[in-house]
């Protein structure tokens, strides 16, 4: 006879992670592994890499990730990182060191030609990228201004890295991200910031964000998530003015997450019942 276990195509013992960290990679390999890529975030994902890929594209310089709690923000945000990021991730599997193919394992999930071609063509040795999690790595009434380039800084200098006692402005922050990008030698910086809204939890740091990105060049691009509630809590204009801004506005809606759990969780169910059911 058939066990319950064989029911299902994945081990179901297998340790699953139901809350993904922007800022922890011990569980990477898993997670780029199981991701499910639904057609509505294959649609945005495209949406997204077409204005990311066009050399006119002199407004909008980033990608903002809204959903409800557990809606997959932070997975996707993490996916997002991955491509840009990493050709192989090294996992163990039988005592074994093995590899996965970031890129490859994306595109296998991919049914859009043009869209699989598109992702295929990430080189993830032209980027300088930076992951974090906004309410993890802030200090207590800090503003982005002053929080990015040390955060940045002690990220890319480590040990070497000496904060700036006088302060920032927009244009000083600017610089100096483009002088740690000229230093790398990469094309682009991208910037990967889950839970955005806890660095803008009043109209002054908002208004000196919305500063920022008046003036952050082309080659530097934001990647964010935030939580809907939370959007709620930002004047419609001001929300609508930075969404803009940013230009590319992901919506992880709840219905998603039936396909995702059905893909993840129970795949190979459904054809096992039937078989024993015939």
């Amino acid at each position: 006879g058939i066990s319950f276990k064989e029911l299902f195509s994945k081990d179901i013992d297998r340790n699953i992670n139901g809350v993904i960290k922007a800022n922890d990679e011990k569980n990477l390999n898993d997670e780029v592994n199981e991701y499910v890529l639904t057609e509505e975030i294959c649609r945005n994902l495209a949406k997204f890499l077409d204005a990311y890929n066009d050399p006119s594209n002199h407004e909008q310089n980033g990608a903002w990730i809204s959903g409800f709690f557990g809606s997959g923000k932070s997975h996707l945000l993490k996916i997002m990182h991955s491509l840009f990021t990493y050709k192989k991730l090294d996992y163990k599997e039988d005592n074994q060191i093995k590899e996965l193919d970031v890129i490859h394992n994306i595109q296998s999930k991919i049914k859009n030609e043009k869209i699989r071609s598109i992702v295929g063509n990430i080189n993830s040795e032209d980027y300088l990228t930076f992951m974090f999690s906004a309410n993890h790595v802030t200090k207590s009434n800090e503003h982005i201004i002053d929080a990015l380039p040390r955060i940045i800084g002690e990220f890319y200098f480590k040990d070497d890295f000496e904060e700036n006692s006088d302060g920032y402005t927009a244009q000083k922050v600017v610089n100096y991200l483009k002088e740690i990008l000229a230093h790398s030698g990469k094309k682009r910086m991208l910037i990967f910031i889950d839970e955005f809204l806890d660095f803008l939890d009043d109209t002054d740091k908002i208004k000196k964000f919305e500063a920022l990105m008046e003036v952050i060049p082309k080659e530097i691009w934001f990647f964010v998530t935030s939580l809907e509630a939370k959007n709620q809590k930002i004047e419609v204009n001001t929300a609508e003015r930075m969404k803009d801004r940013f230009g590319n506005e992901l919506i992880l809606q709840p219905e998603e997450m039936v396909k995702i759990i059905k893909d993840r969780y129970l795949e190979n169910i459904q054809a096992t019942f039937m078989l024993l059911t015939s």
